[in-house]
């Protein structure tokens, strides 16, 4: 019976609980301990360690921010990201070192699509890889073709075929293509986005008709109007045949 009861002992004082990995509890039990039983190690490891250091990186994305370039063009800036498998149980870092201009010859299957949203990835094909490919798709979750990936972001292709709508998955800012708008006119807005979502700048403008010598050939003074009611955007210039060169900057 003694010798029973002292194998319970020894079993207890050299074994380590397991519990659902954090990376510091505030008790030694949340790190392997030098007195972990050796046949414990490998478990603690990945309970203590790779387990929460998983739940932290599995998200991780440091730069590579859309940002609209052209009506053809996304660019994606220089950083690094995490890529998974569909399992999420393969992670791996992967970056860029300069921007990338992402346009419809990555799309990752079919032709380009109008008035339609589609998603920009990061992807590696290898586990050994570590630079990122950036890949277009209408699907939300995973790109066609892809092994490992990572949504990066949006953008809306819309009727014409340019893109619009550059969205960040992590700011979930974006900017759009200028446009123009004649004196007392009101700036368009994004298809899908309300003027509350919206914000406006005048990046120029334009005499459409000279006034007199003094003006000729220079640019117009530019103010942008809000209407206390509807809060629509209008151009507002020195000259009933101005024009207003805008740009704006919306958020959902």
């Amino acid at each position: 019976m003694k010798k029973i009861f002292y194998l319970i002992l020894i079993l207890t004082l050299t074994t380590s609980p397991i519990f659902a990995g954090q990376w510091r509890g505030g008790v030694g039990d949340d790190t392997p301990l030098g007195t972990t039983n050796f046949n414990d190690v490998d478990t603690e490891i990945y309970n203590e360690i790779v387990n929460p250091l998983d739940r932290l990186l599995s998200n991780y994305r440091r730069g590579m921010e859309l940002a609209y370039s052209s009506g053809s063009t996304v660019n994606v800036g220089d950083g690094e990201v995490v890529v998974s498998n569909s399992a999420g149980s393969i992670r791996l870092l992967v970056s860029t070192t300069s921007t990338t201009a992402v346009t419809f010859t990555d799309l990752d299957t079919g032709a380009e699509a109008a008035s339609t949203t589609y998603y920009v990835y990061a992807t590696v094909s290898a586990a050994s890889d570590t630079t990122a490919i950036f890949k277009i798709s209408a699907s939300s979750t995973a790109p066609t073709g892809s092994t490992y990936y990572k949504r990066l972001g949006s953008f809306y292709n819309d009727s014409g075929s340019d893109m619009e709508q550059v969205v960040n998955d992590e700011t979930q800012y974006l900017s759009v293509t200028e446009g123009t708008a004649a004196n007392a006119a009101t700036c368009t807005l994004p298809s899908g986005y309300s003027v509350d979502q919206c914000v406006f700048g005048a990046i120029g403008g334009i005499v459409t008709i000279p006034i007199d010598e003094s003006t000729y050939g220079t640019y117009e003074t530019l103010e942008m109007g809000v209407a206390t009611s509807t809060r629509a955007m209008t151009c507002k210039t020195e000259s009933a045949t101005g024009s207003c060169y805008y740009i704006a900057v919306c958020h959902k």
